[in-house]
C-alpha cells in the first residue's frame, strides 16, 4: 500500500488561509485551524496566535472581484510574518505531513517567486 502524505500550502484567499493537496481549503478562525491530517481523516487542532490578523489584514486590503490588493500594501513585511506563522505551524504539524508557503494570486509585487517548503 502506499504511503499517504498530506501537502499543505499556506496561501491565502478569502475566507482560507491553508490548502491541501486534495484541494480542500482550510479557514483560520480565532487562530485556530482544524486539519485532515492523514487519509483516515484524523484532524488536529491547532493554534498559531496572530495567524487570523495577518490573513484579515490581506483579506481587507483586496478586493476579489478585481483581484487587486491596495496599492501600498507592504508585501515583503506581510510575507515575512506569514513565513514566520508557517515555522510555527511546521513545528506543529506531524513530520507525515508537508508544508508549503505560496504568494496569494492577488501579489504582483514578485517578493515571493516560487513556492517555499517550509522545514
Amino acid at each position: 500500500m502506499k504511503e499517504f502524505k498530506r501537502v499543505f500550502t499556506i496561501n491565502p484567499d478569502y475566507d482560507t488561509i491553508l490548502w491541501d493537496n486534495d484541494g480542500c481549503a482550510y479557514p483560520c478562525y480565532d487562530d485556530t485551524l482544524e486539519l485532515c491530517i492523514d487519509d483516515d481523516e484524523n484532524y488536529v487542532t491547532i493554534t498559531i496566535p496572530g495567524i487570523y490578523e495577518w490573513q484579515q489584514e490581506f483579506e481587507h486590503a483586496t478586493d476579489f472581484a478585481e483581484t487587486k490588493t491596495t496599492d501600498g500594501f507592504d508585501w515583503a513585511g506581510w510575507h515575512k510574518r506569514g513565513i514566520e506563522f508557517a515555522k510555527r505551524l511546521r513545528e506543529k504539524l506531524p513530520s507525515s505531513c508537508d508544508l508549503w508557503y505560496d504568494a496569494p494570486y492577488e501579489d504582483k509585487s514578485g517578493k515571493i517567486k516560487e513556492k517555499i517548503l517550509v522545514i
